[in-house]
This record gives C-alpha cells, structure tokens and sequence, in this order.
C-alpha cells in the first residue's frame, strides 16, 4: 500500500510539473530576454487587426528583418493603445530578442493574455483537491482490516511485514498498539496499521508485543 501511495504521489507530482510547466518555461524565457536580450524594430505587417466587438483590443503582426529571423515568420500580439498607435504610424514595433532565436522575443507594450495562466491556476486547483480527498479518503483506505482466522501468537521473527498468503487470506507480523474490545491494531513495517476483529480467536500477546495473525480482509466501507 505504501509502494502504491508513492506511485500515485509521484503521478500526481508529473501532471502538477506538466500543467505549471509552460508558465515555468515562459517566466524562464522572460528572465533570459531581460539579462540578454537584444533590443530591436520589426516591420508591422498588419496594424488593423481591431476586433469589431471589442474596440479595446489592438492587435498587430509583425516580423524581424531576414538578418535576424531567415525564415521571415510572421507573429500576432495584442498591444496597447499607444504601441498600436505608432505601428499604424511608423510600421515598426519595438522588439527585445534572444540572439539567436527570434521566436523568443518580448513586444514593447504588449498586453499580457491571462487565459494561460487562469488555466494553469484551475489545473493546480484541481489537483490539489485530488491531493485532498486522497489524503482524506486514502488514508482511511488504507489501514488494512482483517478477521481473524487463527488466534494472535507471540512471534519471534524480527521482519514485521503483511503478506497476502492465498486469495483474501493475510498473515501479519507485527507490533500489538492497541486493543478495543475484540479489535486489536498492529504495527507493522513502515509504521503500516493493520485492524484485526478476533471474533471467536483470542489473543494471547501483550499490548507493544511482537506478534503474528492470520486472517481475511473485510469489504472496506
């Protein structure tokens, strides 16, 4: 159980690295274009590009002269008002770059889009809500209940440890931390509970003694 809590752990742990990963890169980007960048114009090709439905939206493409980019790709970003307004005007925008790679570049009044990283936010929302009810209902999950099927007995084997013998059938080694009523809890490797209901069984170890039970797993509630 605990093999399979650190695999669902760790599974949870790659899809957080994978939704927070282009937020990740980006502010690593941003950080290399503030120390390195090359600032620059590029050449407006289009500076009309205002939505009729929303007249507070200023959209420019635009692309960097052959020296720097070969390709000649062409790119669209919203700006502000002023940024637009000289693009119409001098069809240049001004452009920090990494030398090297054009496509990473940074827009001198460019406005940020926020779908991304309200994405992103709802992603490591809904994880941590997954993290939640794992915690709350796999812990419960995960304390192995048994009947017993042979009276608890001292043990002299030092290796606590719960191995599944034949179908539903357990045996347990492990360390007696309490007793409430006909239900005893055992200690057993890596700090692991197992619950043992000893019905018509008896037990013959003390509370904090080295014990060893058989028994079949109850249906979990």
């Amino acid at each position: 159980m605990a093999s399979r809590r650190g695999v669902w752990l760790f599974a949870l742990a790659c899809v957080a690295l994978l939704i927070n990963l282009p937020i990740l890169y980006s502010a690593w980007i941003n950080h290399r274009i503030a120390e390195d960048g090359i600032t620059t114009t590029a050449e407006v090709v289009d500076a009309e590009g205002v939505p009729d439905d929303d007249p507070e939206v200023w959209i420019v493409t635009y692309k960097f002269t052959e020296e720097i980019d070969p390709d000649q790709n062409e790119y669209q970003i919203q700006v502000d008002e002023e940024t637009f307004n000289y693009a119409k005007t001098s069809d240049l925008v001004e452009v920090r770059y990494l030398d090297g790679k054009p496509g990473a570049h940074v827009v001198k009044g460019h406005v940020s889009n926020n779908l991304l990283l309200i994405m992103v936010i709802l992603g490591d929302l809904a994880l941590l809500g997954f993290l939640w009810l794992y915690l709350k209902v796999g812990r419960r999950d995960s304390t192995l209940k048994l009947l017993a099927t042979s009276d608890v007995e001292r043990s002299r084997d030092a290796a606590y440890g719960v191995s599944q013998v034949s179908g539903d059938e357990w045996v347990v080694i492990g360390e007696i931390n309490k007793i409430v009523g006909d239900v005893i809890t055992l200690v057993t490797v890596g700090g692991r509970e197992v619950q043992v209901t000893l019905a018509e069984h008896e037990n013959l170890v003390g509370y904090q003694q080295p014990c060893q039970v058989r028994g079949r797993e109850l249906p979990r509630s």
